[in-house]
């Protein structure tokens, strides 16, 4: 039997500058569409990543096409996701909740061909190099090549259909006897239950973690709070986006904004605190982010 292979870890974080791109924008709302969700991109060997997909802008490609993470298709990935501890010194009093939704998508023979051709490896599982419907977007029918992405999704049984029945001596069929498995994307969405530093002697606790933020500031930053996940790759390349989830207090008061606000006091300065500058002044730590390992088999 073949021992499985994990990798090292891969940082998945935002870009540089999301704090600024993103604040005033919706974080929360009720119909998930309307959130303006932040992309978590590869940050390799410690630097800010390329936002764009190498092939974005040739010829075939959308000029803005999306850097996605390259996984093997079918490995098991485990993802470590950061507990957002709240800042003791803040005012906010609720804890927020943030959706980091998952999507997936695979890749045409015409993309991993002309990858190879700039001297890059890629995976592809479409057979096509013929290319797909055309962007008219500009007036004019621009040519692209069929890439197709997909949210990591569950399925959910629908209540059973009611089985046949005998009324007034006659024999009854239900109406309805197909039972729908329906399809819904499917966010991770870390629960708040750090496990808190435990006594190892008379007044004295040992801690689960460190360096993943200051115990000074933050609220159960020695907490084991960080949240695995494990999934399987469903495509060739892989994107994590994050908003926060909807409770109805949204809009009214500034704590519970339903717009994403990283200033000091704001629902969001954990989150940004995390994935990108500290109190809107420090750099953000390459180092921190989500955890992404590859499990191959």
């Amino acid at each position: 039997m073949k021992e499985p292979k994990a990798s090292v870890a891969r940082i998945l974080k935002p870009n540089l500058g999301f704090q600024a791109l993103f604040e005033g924008t919706v974080a929360a709302s009720a119909a998930d569409v309307n959130t303006e969700k932040i992309p978590f991109f590869e940050w390799p060997d410690r630097q800010p990543p390329v936002v764009r997909d190498p092939l974005a802008g040739k010829p075939g490609f959308d000029p803005n096409l999306l850097a996605y993470v390259p996984v093997p298709k079918g490995a098991t990935l485990q993802l470590y996701i950061p507990f957002v501890a709240r800042d003791s010194r803040s005012s906010v009093g609720a804890p927020a909740y943030y959706r980091y939704w998952v999507a997936f998508r695979d890749m045409s023979l015409a993309y991993s061909n002309q990858l190879i051709q700039q001297g890059q490896g890629s995976q592809s599982h479409l057979p096509y190099q013929s290319f797909g419907r055309p962007d008219t977007t500009s007036g004019t029918p621009v040519p692209r090549y069929i890439i197709n992405a997909g949210l990591h999704s569950v399925g959910v049984h629908q209540p059973e259909p009611a089985p046949w029945f005998t009324q007034g001596g006659g024999l009854i069929v239900a109406t309805k006897l197909a039972n729908e498995l329906n399809l819904h994307p499917e966010p991770l969405v870390p629960q708040q239950m750090p496990v808190l530093p435990v006594l190892i002697s008379a007044g004295v606790r040992g801690i689960h973690q460190q360096g993943q933020s200051d115990p000074n500031v933050a609220e159960r930053a020695n907490a084991a709070g960080g949240t695995w996940f494990e999934l399987v790759a469903q495509g060739d390349q892989m994107l994590i986006a994050v908003d926060r989830m909807f409770t109805g207090l949204e809009g009214a008061t500034p704590p519970t904004s339903a717009n994403w606000t990283f200033a000091v006091d704001g629902i969001d300065q954990a989150f940004g605190d995390i994935y990108g500058m500290e109190d809107g002044e420090t750099e953000p730590s390459p180092e921190l982010g989500i955890y992404l390992y590859v499990i191959e088999h």
